[in-house]
C-alpha cells in the first residue's frame, strides 16, 4: 500500500458497504486519486484513477485477520484494467 500512496498522494478511500457474519467480514470499497508518481513501472500521467474492490476477511477469536481475499478493478482515464490480488494469510 505504501507504493500506492507514494504514486497517488491525494488518494481517498470510501467504505461503500460492510457486512459481518460469524468470523467473516466483507467490505466493498472505492479509492480515488491522481496518478502523481511512478507506480508499478508506469510513469506519472496526472490522470484520475478510481479503484473499486471487495475484500473478504476471516478473523481469529483474538480479532486478527487470518485469511483474506481481494478483488479489485482499476479505471484509469478511458482504459480499464482488472487485476486480482489474492492474499491468503496463514494463522
Amino acid at each position: 500500500m505504501s507504493g500506492f500512496r507514494r504514486a497517488f498522494l491525494d488518494f481517498h478511500s470510501t467504505t461503500e458497504e460492510q457486512i459481518a457474519e460469524g468470523d467473516k467480514v466483507v467490505t466493498r470499497w472505492t479509492i480515488r486519486g491522481t496518478h502523481q508518481g511512478e507506480f508499478r513501472g508506469i510513469a506519472t500521467t496526472g490522470k484520475q484513477i478510481t479503484v473499486r474492490g471487495i475484500g473478504i476477511f476471516r478473523f481469529s477469536e483474538e480479532g486478527k485477520v487470518v485469511e483474506s481475499r481481494l478483488l479489485s478493478e482499476a479505471v484509469l482515464s478511458d482504459a480499464v484494467e482488472v487485476f486480482f490480488c489474492h492474499t491468503p494469510l496463514s494463522p
